[in-house]
């Protein structure tokens, strides 16, 4: 549904654009912070919250504020293309997981 949805909201916007013509973005919001605008207003979201050490979203997931699964998703929050291509020094690539324990 949402793909038809995307695919449909893109082909009316390509004349709109113009051949070779970007599109641009005005308003740069981490996906955290749409998730609760969103939620403040009635917009049905998944449940989320933020960590800034694997400490907080350890406590996040033992105190049951995702649900009541193991299983979460983490996501790096950047205001950039592209961020599953990002890699660390260690070797651990790309921004978004799943951690399953």
């Amino acid at each position: 549904m949402i793909s038809s949805v995307t695919r449909h909201t893109t082909k009316r916007l390509l004349p709109v654009l113009g051949v070779g013509q970007q599109q641009t973005r005005n308003l740069n919001v981490h996906e955290y912070v749409g998730i609760k605008v969103l939620a403040e207003r009635g917009v049905q979201t998944p449940k989320a919250e933020t960590a800034k050490t694997p400490a907080e979203a350890k406590a996040l997931v033992e105190s049951g504020a995702l649900g009541d699964s193991d299983d979460v998703v983490v996501k790096a929050q950047v205001l950039a293309g592209g961020r599953g291509m990002g890699k660390f020094k260690d070797g651990f690539q790309g921004g978004v997981h799943i951690a399953t324990s």
